[in-house]
């Protein structure tokens, strides 16, 4: 019988272990799985490094995508138009919003999240306020400007321009003396704009191999994003509005104030290194890291590398003028998810503080001004100007339906303005015409 009994318990043994064994597969093969997309900057970079504690605490897997900025809007645009559920979370910036919400692709922040959760949470207390309603507000009746407007996101970044400055070329004794001989004054980082146009032309007249600043003035938006910095900190900007996303407010482009913009564009222009027509981010990324440039206006998620280079050593602080730009963008739940709970649970899991100060040293550009610590502040080179340019960011980046049609319009013709082939005043009337057509063209 002992030996029965133990054949007995060791098939019972045996079929035990198979059950489990099962189990455990069935288990592992249910978990869900988050695919997350979105452009392949430093942000969604440093939000990988949640996904495997993520999955530790819930049982939530997550798939990181990352293309280029242009294949993001591109892919992203092409899953939505064909009613697609292949990203649960799309990493979109502000100018994406107005479409998203028009056509129905994107979820209601409150049709998803309980108000309990969200309290219970303290997410949105420790935004931001404006980069929160910049990014991720919208009309709750598109076709009516005057509805209400409700939240259709959570910011995954708040991105804005940083004067980034060579320390190098700044602190170098016989450029200190020059510059102190010429103009009675010391040499510092500018805080004002006419500053920044006098140091500019400093460098580039007065010393061979250097150049004041590096200009980004490509198509795609480049040159659109660096410029409303000078027509909103010295001009009339573009429109006439509080939030980037609100429709039909009436143009401010072609205007006196903006034409003394763009004949000061041009002195900077004569000051920057490379091939202006071809700068975007990237590019000037690379000549700032060359050395021998003295200065720029960089996008915050494009500065780590800068921040990371021990030869030549940069300094940051908030552009010149007393405001900053703001932009960023969104988490959005796609509308056709299929795993649209457990998107927003790393949401919010996310945009934790404490998570969110881990991310900041890793090259995210937090939306949560709870996670800029003294101690996050000190070893983050370009931490304190990030978060003072978001204190005092308002809106100078178009996010409404026509937003690409500004930007194209002030591109294209600014662009012909700084060839020398039509004047400030042309470049500007004839933008404003463009886009008032369009807009009637449209019906925007």
């Amino acid at each position: 019988m002992g030996k029965w009994k133990l054949i007995i318990l060791s098939g019972l043994a045996i079929g035990v272990s198979l059950i489990c064994y099962f189990i455990i597969q069935e288990i592992g093969s249910s978990h869900e799985k988050v695919v997350i997309f979105g452009e392949d900057s430093s942000n969604l970079q440093a939000y990988k490094l949640l996904a495997k504690q993520f999955r530790a605490d819930t049982g939530i897997s997550l798939e990181f995508i990352g293309v280029t900025f242009e294949q993001s809007i591109q892919k992203a645009d092409a899953m939505f138009r064909n009613g697609g559920s292949a990203y649960d979370l799309v990493l979109q910036y502000n100018f994406s919003l107005a479409p998203y919400v028009r056509n129905g692709y994107v979820a209601e922040i409150g049709d998803v999240i309980s108000p309990s959760i969200l309290n219970n949470s303290k997410v949105s207390e420790g935004i931001f306020g404006n980069a929160l309603r910049e990014t991720c507000y919208y009309y709750s009746d598109p076709q009516d400007t005057k509805s209400e407007s409700k939240q259709f996101g959570f910011p995954f970044a708040a991105n804005t321009m940083l004067l980034v400055y060579n320390r190098d070329l700044f602190e170098d004794p016989k450029l200190k003396q020059d510059f102190r001989t010429t103009y009675g004054k010391e040499l510092a980082p500018p805080s004002d704009w006419s500053d920044y146009l006098t140091i500019a032309e400093f460098y580039s007249g007065r010393h061979p191999g250097l150049h004041g600043v590096c200009i980004q003035g490509a198509s795609e938006g480049w040159l659109y994003y660096e410029l409303c910095n000078l027509l909103f900190g010295m001009g009339t900007g573009t429109s006439n509005k509080v939030y980037g996303w609100e429709e039909r407010a009436p143009l401010t482009i072609a205007t006196p104030k903006n034409e003394e913009v763009l004949r000061y564009y041009k002195r900077l222009f004569k000051t920057s290194a490379g091939d202006f027509f071809t700068i975007g981010a990237s590019q000037q990324q690379e000549i700032m890291l060359e050395g021998k440039t003295a200065m720029c206006l960089m996008w915050s998620d494009y500065i780590r590398p800068l921040a990371d280079s021990e030869s030549p050593r940069f300094g940051f602080a908030p552009i010149p003028g007393n405001v900053s730009g703001l932009a960023g963008g969104a988490f959005y739940l796609n509308h056709k998810s299929k795993h649209m709970q457990a998107a927003s649970q790393f949401m919010l899991y996310a945009l934790s503080s404490e998570n969110q100060e881990r991310l900041i040293e890793h090259g995210l550009c937090s939306a949560q001004k709870m996670a800029y610590t003294d101690s996050v502040m000190a070893r983050v080179p370009y931490a304190r100007a990030l978060r003072d340019s978001l204190e005092r960011g308002v809106f100078m980046f178009e996010a409404g339906t026509d937003a690409e049609i500004i930007s194209t319009a002030l591109t294209t013709y600014v662009q012909k303005y700084i060839r020398g082939e039509i004047s400030e005043t042309e470049a500007l009337s004839q933008a404003q015409a463009e886009v008032l057509l369009k807009r009637a063209r449209f019906q925007y």
